[in-house]
């Protein structure tokens, strides 16, 4: 219960170095972690030592003397073992012996695995075993006293009693040279690989249900796809909230209030287009058009539509205020247009809007742009509103005559037109958000 349990080859310098007198990773391994189990495993050439003077069991035990407590200490001896440097063998054996320890374990006990000791082939046996077996550890590398490499040569030929008294770390204020080593399991890989195709396709809801799932592993980065859902609901206040300051002018592009709610009516309808998204692409022409046309009127006639002669309804829809719009020229453009039959208390819509553009701007290819869309919007929604149908590429060309990239296209163009400030590599945005969300996926 509760328990520290160490898995460690054993290599030249353990447990004392005789070349710098200073701790070999398994003694210092056992001096930070205090391990209450601990499983040695010996090749050939350590298993002889360990039966000349015990030495591996003798400064562990000498070590636990100061910290007032023993460990259980296993030594896992393959005395026949003298190729040490064959990797294939490492990754089956030490398969075998973990798989063993974790049987013996609950859930309250950690295992830590010391991958500094032994041969290169040992050390890259329990790396890619740990990267492919999806258990829970920890990883310990300890760096060397001199932090360079180690050196192997035992000339002195100490016993193992002055091999200890000779510890230059047997001091209170000896530096942990000890460190975790963020090594990702192969699930996790998969999974945060998944995580990034999900984001690659604009499909935050699933990035995050997969990130969710790895709670531990994406702490650093999940709340930055949740910020991407927020701002593809078109919550983008919330959303710019979330993601680091200097991070913004990159990720939203557009900051003024004024714009901002068109630009990102507009990219989420680009996204919905790009996820193939066809039906919702439709239903969302409309609110987006309507957003447009009066962003359109506001940074072309400087026309205030909604703050001047609009108010919302309790369902936040946008009608008409017949008090303020009765007596200006907006109601002589929109009377005439419709033939004497408009009602001043009605709901705004892109068709009265356009009469009012076709009036106050002299643009004659804005005019034209809002005139196609206007157009498409009409055709694609009454003729969608009224059947059950499939909707596709083809149906959108069959019933507008025009591709439904065309019309992302003449949407986006009639914004640049309207605000200077957009330009077409704004609209690649979302993509420089996704970017910087995989980015934090693989610090």
């Amino acid at each position: 219960m509760n328990k520290t349990i160490l898995f460690s080859p054993v290599g030249g310098t353990d447990p004392i170095s005789e070349s710098n007198m200073q701790e070999g990773s398994l003694l210092h391994i056992c001096r930070f972690y205090r391990p209450d189990t601990i499983y040695m495993y010996l090749s050939g050439e350590m298993v002889r030592k360990h039966h000349e003077d015990d030495r591996y069991r003798y400064c562990i035990n000498r070590l636990y003397e100061n910290f007032g407590k023993t460990a259980d200490i296993h030594a896992i001896e393959n005395p026949e073992l003298l190729n040490v440097h064959d990797f294939d063998y490492f990754y089956e054996e030490f398969l075998k012996h973990i798989k063993e320890i974790l049987a013996t374990m609950d859930e309250t006990d950690r295992l830590i695995i010391n991958i500094s000791s032994g041969t290169p082939a040992m050390k890259s046996g329990l790396l890619v075993l740990y990267t492919l077996g999806g258990f829970a550890a920890k990883l310990i590398q300890v760096a060397t006293p001199v932090q360079g490499m180690n050196e192997h040569h035992h000339s002195r030929n100490l016993n193992v009693q002055d091999l200890w008294e000779c510890n230059i770390d047997n001091t209170p204020d000896t530096p942990n040279r000890c460190r975790e080593v963020e090594c990702p399991t192969l699930e996790v890989l998969t999974r945060e690989k998944i995580i990034e195709q999900h984001l690659r396709a604009y499909d935050y809801p699933a990035a995050l249900a997969i990130a969710q799932s790895i709670k531990e592993k994406s702490s650093g980065y999940r709340k930055y796809i949740e910020a991407a859902i927020f701002r593809n609901t078109l919550k983008f206040n919330d959303a710019k909230s979330i993601f680091p300051k200097e991070q913004l002018k990159f990720i939203f592009p557009v900051q003024d209030s004024n714009l901002i709610q068109s630009f990102e009516y507009v990219q989420n309808l680009v996204i919905k287009y790009r996820r193939k998204e066809f039906a919702d692409f439709i239903r969302a022409t409309t609110p987006v058009i309507v957003e447009m046309f009066l962003l359109v009127l506001l940074k072309q006639a400087h026309i205030d539509i909604k703050g001047s002669y609009a108010r919302k309804d309790k369902h936040n829809a946008l009608k008409w205020d017949g008090d303020k719009v009765i007596n200006s020229d907006i109601f002589d453009i929109l009377s005439r247009s419709f033939k004497n039959n408009f009602d001043p208390n009605s709901y705004v819509n892109s068709t009265s809007i356009l009469h009012i553009i076709r009036k106050k701007i002299s643009d004659p290819q804005i005019i034209k742009l809002a005139e196609d869309i206007r157009t498409v919007e009409e055709s694609i929604r009454n003729s969608a509103a009224h059947q059950i149908v499939a909707i596709d590429e083809d149906y959108i060309l069959r019933e507008t005559g025009i591709k439904a990239s065309a019309i992302v296209e003449k949407l986006k163009k009639l914004f640049e037109l309207s605000c200077r400030s957009v330009d077409k590599d704004s609209w690649n945005s979302y993509d420089r958000m996704n970017d910087f969300i995989i980015s934090q996926i693989k610090k």
